[in-house]
């Protein structure tokens, strides 16, 4: 199933999953002085996709060279006056803009041509049908094993430690934990160069954020702002003073002003007699370190702080979704903590590399698969430079390229990382 985005922030309600010259018509009707201006930069976007899609060309290779070393915000800071469309433009959303012009270009041909999908049978679908898969292929499976160290002898990886103690040995080891964990944590030091290390260490990642999951009670609610969308990017009118993450606690009202992406997971009547919704707000891992003692372990305060943050977001949310509180029937909220220990993700970065422009932007995406370890492989998230075909697409490839690496013995190869 495709999911739909709406965008209701600047006094906009404005579909999303449109075709772009859609978007363009319903902007420069709203914001008549910036007419021209977002016209540009629609057609100039969907120029690049065309690049994107065949980049072969002298003509198609000049323009994404071009693209991947401008700044969307130099690009539309003289273009787009007002802020709210160059907002929308520039972040698909509610942010100024802060990625590269070629990145821009392709997630809006995600967002308003290819889409952004979800399985049949939801997000575990596709992992069920992976794991029965591999298991009818003979491969033995075992979940919920955690690696406590990935064995390196002479430059090459020969097995894996559980943390039960348990030694596994292997001829080749893929890796879909992120560079930092794999390389930071899973590995000796001494298995790799200074200089490797230090561009593990100092490299980007996207940021995290606060989930909060609710069960609702669909009588009591009003979700008709779901009625032709299941995403709701949402940004009250004047939203105040932004969060200051150096605090020990952050004015919740602050945080419910910043961006909401409100998501409809499960509709009345088609997924069951109940409704499933979450809400998601950027969030600063930093903040939250000091609530944990040990890995899995919070000071008690934890609870109240975070119960505190997520009822001012029901409220905030409350406002596009009436009724709201009284419909909450089971709630759960999660921290960037949550994100690193549940999720495997460091620091919690819910979306791999940094897609700011200082951290790199390059034409194509770069392949990060093969590593400086013979017999070592990354799948994921960060085995490429970006999330050039969505998230879950770009990592099943990078697993399928690790694959094929692995069988022919490929590597070892020193990538290079965003910085």
């Amino acid at each position: 199933d495709r999911m739909r985005y709406r965008l209701r922030a600047f006094g906009l309600d404005l579909p999303l999953s449109r075709p772009l010259p859609e978007i363009s018509a319903a902007l420069a009707a709203t914001y008549p002085a910036d007419a021209s201006g977002i016209r540009i930069f629609c057609d100039q976007a969907e120029a690049i996709g065309r690049a994107l899609d065949n980049p072969g060309g002298e003509r198609e290779r000049q323009l994404l060279g071009q693209a991947a070393s401008t700044p969307a915000r130099n690009y539309l800071k003289d273009l787009i006056l007002t802020p709210a469309p160059r907002r929308v433009l520039g972040s698909i959303g509610t942010h100024e803009p802060y990625s590269g012009l070629t990145l821009l270009a392709a997630m809006w041909r995600l967002m308003t041509r290819d889409g952004i999908w979800l399985p049949a049978g939801g997000m575990g679908a596709i992992g069920d049908g992976l794991l029965a898969a591999a298991r009818s292929a003979g491969a033995q499976v075992r979940l919920g094993v955690p690696v406590a160290a990935i064995r390196v002898k002479d430059g090459r990886a020969e097995g894996v430690t559980l943390e039960s103690g348990e030694e596994i040995a292997a001829a080749a080891v893929v890796s879909n934990a992120d560079y930092k964990t794999t390389f930071l944590r899973l590995i000796a030091d001494e298995n790799l160069s200074d200089e490797f290390f230090q561009a593990v260490f100092f490299a980007r990642q996207t940021g995290s954020c606060l989930q909060v999951a609710l069960g609702l009670d669909p009588a009591k609610v009003d979700l008709s702002a779901f009625d032709d969308c299941d995403r709701v990017i949402h940004r009250r009118l004047e939203p105040g003073p932004p969060p200051d993450w150096r605090a020990l606690e952050l004015d919740p009202v602050a945080l419910a002003g910043e961006e909401l992406e409100l998501g409809l997971w499960s509709r009345p009547g088609a997924d069951g007699p109940g409704a499933a919704l979450v809400i998601r707000v950027p969030a600063e891992y930093n903040h939250f370190t000091r609530y944990r003692i040990v890995p899995y372990t919070r000071l008690p305060a934890y609870a109240d702080y975070k119960e505190k943050l997520a009822a001012a977001l029901i409220a905030e949310a409350e406002t596009a979704l009436p009724g709201l509180a009284a419909a909450v029937m089971v709630k759960d909220v999660a921290t960037p903590l949550t994100f690193e220990e549940r999720g495997g993700r460091s620091a919690g970065s819910i979306a791999g590399w940094s897609w700011d422009f200082e951290s790199g932007s390059d034409p194509e995406p770069r392949e990060l698969v093969r590593t400086p370890i013979a017999g070592l492989y990354l799948a994921g998230c960060q085995a490429f430079s970006g999330l050039f075909l969505g998230g879950v697409p770009t990592a099943a490839l990078s697993g399928i390229r690790a694959a094929e690496y692995a069988l022919a013995g490929a590597g070892p190869q020193t990538p290079t990382l965003p910085s």
